[in-house]
């Protein structure tokens, strides 16, 4: 990948998946001088686990770990934002908003604030102790949206952006060849029957 398309992701990822920045074991050139809200903590998983053992604490795991999970289960099921960021492993794929899909997003994400919330902030630096909040808010916001708002279910027009929005980060952004590019719509464009039953159910 890119440099361009790294710088991207990042920021994407700043604005679009949490409202502040979160360090993740992703390094990005420069980024700090982009970002609204730098990060100058940013540091790899070993480098986390190294700093909790030697000052002699022990949370579950390193923060920065489980935000590099939280980001990439967020990739995959969001596959259209993914490609907008930068990150193009899931291509293929379309957003899943079936009722079971729904209901299998709501248990992982409440997997993942058992996680996050198994990591103690008093055994996190300054700036960790604020992401930890802005994570679990943002959790606790993408709960609250598939079980009380209930976007998924009130919301036809989100169908209809969802499909717009994958077929042009295919189309708008080059980061790989035509034919392939081409390949990836025509993935894209099969799995829109199963995206429209879902919005008719």
């Amino acid at each position: 990948m890119s440099a361009s398309c790294n710088t991207r992701n990042a920021l994407r990822v700043m604005s679009s998946r949490f409202p502040m920045g979160v360090a993740t074991t992703n390094r990005v050139p420069d980024i700090e001088a982009l970002i609204i809200v730098p990060l100058h903590d940013v540091r790899s998983q070993r480098e986390a686990t190294a700093r909790y053992q030697s000052s002699g604490m022990h949370p579950s795991e390193p923060f920065p770990h489980f935000v590099d999970d939280y980001l990439a289960y967020l990739y995959e099921v969001h596959p259209s934002q993914a490609s907008l960021d930068g990150f193009h492993v899931h291509d293929d794929l379309l957003e899943d908003l079936s009722r079971s899909a729904v209901e299998t997003h709501v248990h992982t994400l409440a997997g993942f604030s058992r996680r996050l919330h198994q990591i103690d902030p008093a055994h996190l630096s300054p700036t960790e102790r604020i992401e930890h909040t802005v994570v679990a808010a943002n959790i606790e916001a993408r709960m609250f949206d598939f079980e009380t708002v209930r976007s998924w279910h009130k919301r036809p027009q989100l169908y209809a952006d969802t499909i717009g929005t994958s077929l042009a980060g295919q189309a708008v952004f080059a980061y790989a060849n035509e034919s392939e590019r081409a390949r990836r719509v025509a993935s894209k464009l099969r799995q829109v029957p199963r995206l429209v039953q879902a919005a008719r159910d």
